[in-house]
């Protein structure tokens, strides 16, 4: 009976602490993109801080519960806040990478914002607080995407129009078969280089 009781007081002992713990309250914008800032606050600015110092460690973002390394651009105690600028690095680029495919899908998606003490867990969601932003994944419109698919075009009939003999043997009219598959992989290998840059 005695060791019930125990185990019923160390529960209850760690549950107190936990409901102790520093939680997230908001983040702010709702819709941000590389690049921006995102505003961080949680609910013991002090105590969160105190834990990064015990721990030797930064306070650092984390996006999906995963940590980005990323540190705060600016702090500000008497408001409990943390200010990050969403960065690629060469450390979080799988993160983002994640983040940011499908460009041609829809342009945002819906990712939970955190703060947490490097290479430890992020902290956990206050009560009705507001922890998920929408995520701009492309920089350009659908106007500028098909501006530049125009440009494209028109560069390509361009080349076609003013190298149309390129393909052909110096010495007669036939078209040279070593060319024309010169051509052809190099278009296809430049196609394929560009398509892959824009899915990454």
């Amino acid at each position: 009976m005695r060791t019930i009781q125990t185990l019923i007081a160390l529960l209850f002992l760690a549950a107190s602490a936990n409901a102790q713990d520093p939680a997230i309250t908001n983040v702010a914008p709702s819709r941000v993109k590389l690049g921006d800032f995102v505003v961080v606050t949680v609910s013991d600015y002090a105590k969160m801080r105190g834990d990064a110092a015990a721990a030797g460690k930064p306070v650092t973002l984390f996006l999906n519960g995963i940590d980005t390394g990323t540190t705060a651009s600016f702090e500000r105690p008497d408001e409990k806040r943390f200010d990050f600028v969403l960065t690629r690095t060469s450390e979080n680029l799988p993160l983002w990478r994640t983040l940011l495919r499908e460009p041609f899908g829809p342009d945002t998606r819906n990712v939970t914002v955190s703060v947490g003490i490097q290479g430890g867990a992020p902290l956990a969601r206050a009560t009705n607080a507001k922890t998920n932003v929408e995520l701009l994944k492309k920089r350009w419109s659908n106007l500028a995407g098909i501006a530049w698919l125009i440009f494209f075009a028109l560069v390509v009939a361009g080349l076609l129009y003013f190298a149309k003999d390129m393909l052909k043997n110096e010495h007669n009219e036939h078209y040279s078969l070593g060319r024309t598959q010169l051509a052809w992989w190099f278009v296809l290998i430049l196609g394929s280089y560009l398509f892959i840059w824009l899915l990454t």
